[in-house]
């Protein structure tokens, strides 16, 4: 069974949700004109960064849906890049964090995002394993101040994550100080593959 089969098979128990998005975030997930847009800027995706662009529309509905996004929300998307997914949640949600290390990319999401009027989409260009999160989550321009439990509760991670920091970002998410209410990754299917085996398996190893 092909990579595209074992995607399509592990999202299969997820149901479709309505045309909603528009235009906003389907430019971006279209290849070509992607691949346009970032060429006349001089960018494209850095593999020895572990970059690889979610251009793959049905994809991303899945993931929205798998979010169960509310307005109250605050969503931090980590690896943004060119911002399909950022762009999506921001206009469904309080407000979303964007973190991209690329400068070239962290510029234009700024510029998608501004050309969309979303106010609520911030974006942070950095490593976020150096990012404070708990911090990130306290930005007065997100959202309203609250006590670290109600945070936790309005938090979440919607990310198509850099695949060479896959594993560090979990321990970082799962054992940090704002641990998300809900974490919806898209990652290689070798890490799920092993996340998901048994003790013993040789997918496990």
């Amino acid at each position: 069974m092909g990579y595209k089969q074992e995607e399509e098979k592990a999202w299969r128990h997820i149901p479709d949700i309505p045309e909603t998005d528009e235009a906003a975030a389907l430019k971006i997930t279209s290849p070509s004109v992607l691949r346009q847009m970032l060429r006349k800027r001089g960018l494209s995706p850095r593999r020895a960064q572990g970059q690889h662009f979610l251009v793959d529309e049905n994809i991303l509905k899945k993931i929205l849906q798998a979010a169960a996004l509310g307005k109250e929300d605050l969503v931090i998307d980590i690896g943004a890049g060119p911002g399909a997914l950022s762009l999506s949640m921001a206009q469904r949600v309080n407000g979303v964090i964007a973190i991209e290390q690329d400068r070239g990319l962290a510029a234009f999401l700024r510029e998608q995002a501004r050309l969309r009027g979303l106010a609520n989409l911030t974006v942070i260009e950095g490593d976020v394993r150096r990012l404070d999160l708990e911090a990130l989550c306290r930005m007065p321009q997100i959202g309203r101040r609250a006590a670290q439990r109600e945070i936790q509760e309005k938090v979440k991670v919607v990310a198509n994550l850099p695949y060479y920091l896959t594993t560090p970002l979990l321990f970082q998410l799962l054992q940090g100080n704002c641990r998300p209410a809900l974490l919806v990754l898209m990652v290689q299917l070798e890490v799920a593959r092993r996340m998901l085996a048994e003790a013993g398996s040789k997918d496990r190893s």
